[in-house]
């Protein structure tokens, strides 16, 4: 049973904390809404923060991975656009040793075709050298080039890699001309023969089958980290963001109690008048 008491004012003080706790839970609820997020500090879910974190950085590195992907991929059809081109090229020196071999050509016909010749070999350097830098040689690659396909050390590898012949072989390519030098300066008699281009043209189809490979693994790998973007995208959704609809009906709940506390709380602080009526 309450007393009456002059002193203390304990319906004032319980009506006073109530009003303070509605106060503190719809200015909660006012920053989650304004926020757009459930977790704005430690301390309102300490787990759900790091997990946030957590997936952040995941996020973003493999956001950098897919461009890391990207990039490999772009270089593999750089490569394999200067393979195809070389092949183009190899074909027409094949086509002109051919012609050379004939009997019925003049030495200035033989002239002419070393000419051409020349020229294809010449632009079979370019094209390799233009894919030495800064990746590798082709169609001779001597080291891999690695890739971060991925967000952790595991998803780390080599993509491209191996040996074939080079557009040396060709350099000294001479379909007999005694006039023209081949590309290299030499000058000794007929050292062009269809076997030679041969060896030169019939390696590409390797490189042809390990490009389209690594295509499809790079592009599967894209694939997959978008996968996994969109998964982590969807927890951090669920872990930190606020429910608009459930924040919202709690906001009115609270702003009731708010309303409703302040108004008991004045009734409260006007209970103690009454005590003057006691006094004789």
């Amino acid at each position: 049973m309450s007393s009456v008491s002059l002193n203390t004012n304990t319906a004032f003080i319980l009506h006073q904390r109530a009003l303070k706790n509605a106060t503190q839970d719809s200015s909660d609820s006012i920053e989650k809404l304004a926020t757009g997020k459930r977790i704005n500090r430690a301390g309102d879910d300490a787990a759900g923060l790091s997990i946030q974190a957590k997936a952040i950085s995941q996020i973003g590195s493999l956001k950098q991975a897919q461009k890391n992907v990207a990039a490999s991929r772009d270089m593999v059809d750089h490569l394999d656009n200067i393979l195809q081109a070389s092949n183009n090229i190899t074909q027409k020196i094949r086509e002109l040793t051919v012609q050379a071999y004939n009997g019925t050509n003049s030495e200035n016909e033989l002239a002419a075709i070393q000419t051409q010749v020349n020229e294809h070999v010449k632009s079979l350097y370019r094209l390799q050298q233009s894919a030495s830098s800064p990746y590798y040689s082709i169609p001779n690659p001597t080291a891999g080039v690695l890739t971060q396909y991925g967000p952790d050390d595991s998803d780390r590898g080599i993509i491209l890699g191996g040996s074939g012949i080079g557009v040396s072989t060709l350099l000294n390519f001479n379909v007999g001309s005694t006039t023209v030098a081949a590309y290299d300066g030499t000058t000794f008699g007929k050292s062009g023969n269809l076997a030679t281009v041969d060896a030169y043209y019939t390696s590409t189809p390797a490189f042809n089958d390990r490009y389209g490979a690594r295509i499809s693994r790079l592009d599967t790998q894209y694939d997959f980290n978008e996968q996994r973007i969109i998964g982590l995208e969807s927890l951090k959704s669920h872990v930190t963001d606020t429910d608009m609809a459930e924040e919202s009906s709690k906001l009115a709940k609270e702003q009731i109690k708010q309303r409703t506390a302040a108004s008991v709380l004045t009734q409260a602080n006007s209970q103690a008048g009454f005590i003057l009526n006691l006094l004789p």
